[in-house]
Parts: C-alpha cells; sequence; structure tokens
C-alpha cells in the first residue's frame, strides 16, 4: 500500500465516496491525508481502497478506467 500511495498519491487511492469512509469518525477521516494514519486506516479497513488497484508491468493504476486497462493488459 506504501507503494500504491507513493506512486498515485492518497487523494487517489483512498475512496472518499464509500459507505466506509462516510460512517468514519471525523478525526479518522483528517488523519487520512498523512502516509501513516492513511496506512493504518487503510489496513484496518480495505473497503477504503479505491478498487481495482491493478499493479503490473511496473505501472500502478486505481479504478477503472476502460482505456487504460486496455492498453495495459494488451501489452
Amino acid at each position: 500500500m506504501e507503494r500504491w500511495a507513493a506512486a498515485v498519491g492518497l487523494a487517489k487511492l483512498i475512496n472518499r465516496q464509500g459507505t466506509t469512509w462516510r460512517q468514519l469518525p471525523d478525526e479518522v477521516k483528517a488523519g487520512a491525508d498523512q502516509l501513516p494514519a492513511a496506512l493504518a486506516l487503510m489496513q484496518a479497513n480495505p473497503s477504503v481502497i479505491k478498487r481495482p488497484v491493478l499493479d503490473a508491468n511496473g505501472k500502478i493504476s486505481v479504478g477503472f478506467v476502460e482505456a487504460d486497462w486496455a492498453e495495459r493488459l494488451l501489452k
């Protein structure tokens, strides 16, 4: 997860639209912008990780973008 965060950023990696995120206390949400707290949050609540995460061919992408997936999977 640390490598994913370094590659795409926490803003993209954490799903702030999901039910799990909405149910978190505000102080937990506030700390999610800092790497140590964000890693702990993702380990405790894997559903806050935006999916799918594709880690292949030296590249990491988060979320489903059809053109991106088609390009990477055809290589």
